[in-house]
């Protein structure tokens, strides 16, 4: 696995953090408990889809 094959979610991942707080600013809300509980799903899920893509690119390029 290539360098390439990272960039994606290295930069995904950080990148929607930062924009997440975006919305939250212009709508007035705080970085409460249970909108950080709700980033903290968001991260999770985002971090299993890019680990499966990551997968699934390592899987295409072996055949």
């Amino acid at each position: 696995m290539g360098p390439a094959q990272h960039d994606c979610p290295i930069i995904t991942i950080p990148v929607t953090v930062i924009l997440a707080f975006i919305p939250m600013q212009w709508m007035g809300m705080t970085a409460n408990i249970m909108s950080l509980g709700g980033l903290a799903v968001a991260i999770g899920a985002l971090v299993d889809a890019s680990v499966v893509m990551v997968g699934q690119t390592h899987k295409k390029l072996e055949h």
